[in-house]
């Protein structure tokens, strides 16, 4: 899913605020069609119901989400090679919590932290536009990014 396809789908939506599980199930059902064809890799999604966001936060998230996602594709597995990834959306301690994890290989967090624009771009959104805070945890039994960050005052979880 492009940042272009993001933004058109995300315009669409008139309220001001919108579900977190809707919105990330697009994301998901576009960026399988994008390219869940090649590979054998699931994604899993267990986002509470009761999450709505404002629209820029929820493209916010999208965005974040979407490169998330291409990482994982692009460097958790061998091309022919399966796997899992989850996304996880929760309310903890009164701040939305999201989680993306794969159990692929792994990386060197104190490396690629230094020169990947990918995360520095993650990292930008998460503390920038979500006024939030990223973790990054890897080793040889796969991934896990989460973020969490205040939930709006306007928004009814």
């Amino acid at each position: 899913m492009t940042i272009a396809s993001t933004h058109e789908l995300l315009s669409k939506q008139v309220d001001s605020y919108t579900s977190l599980k809707q919105t990330l199930t697009t994301v998901i059902h576009n960026f399988h069609h994008m390219f869940g064809n090649f590979r054998d890799i699931e994604i899993f999604m267990h986002v509470d119901d009761s999450i709505y966001v404002t629209t820029d936060q929820v493209v916010t998230i999208s965005l974040i989400v979407n490169e998330l996602l291409q990482n994982i594709f692009d460097h958790a597995y061998l091309p022919n090679q399966s796997g899992k990834v989850q996304i996880i959306g929760k309310i903890v301690d009164s701040k939305i919590y999201i989680e993306v994890s794969d159990d692929g290989c792994g990386f060197d967090t104190k490396t690629v932290k230094a020169d990947s624009l990918g995360l520095l771009i993650i990292n930008g959104y998460v503390k920038d536009k979500l006024k939030g805070k990223l973790n990054i945890e890897s080793g040889k039994s796969g991934t896990k990014v989460y973020f969490r960050f205040q939930k709006s005052n306007d928004v009814v979880v």
